[in-house]
């Protein structure tokens, strides 16, 4: 196997769901980004709002 990445500190990390993706599609709310509080749009949740010093 080849080398896995390294991630980095202000790597953003998202989550989602098959049944948030079929609800509202790759443009909604469908995103998660760990360390904020609401379901967002993918553009939105990798937007740096505060940088990562908000981490």
């Amino acid at each position: 196997m080849g080398r896995q990445p390294q991630l980095r500190r202000h790597d953003p990390v998202l989550a989602t769901t098959p049944h948030r993706l079929q609800e509202h599609g790759p443009l909604g709310p469908a995103f998660w980004l760990y360390g904020r509080n609401e379901w967002e749009p993918l553009h939105q949740a990798l937007t740096n709002r505060d940088d990562w010093r908000a981490w």
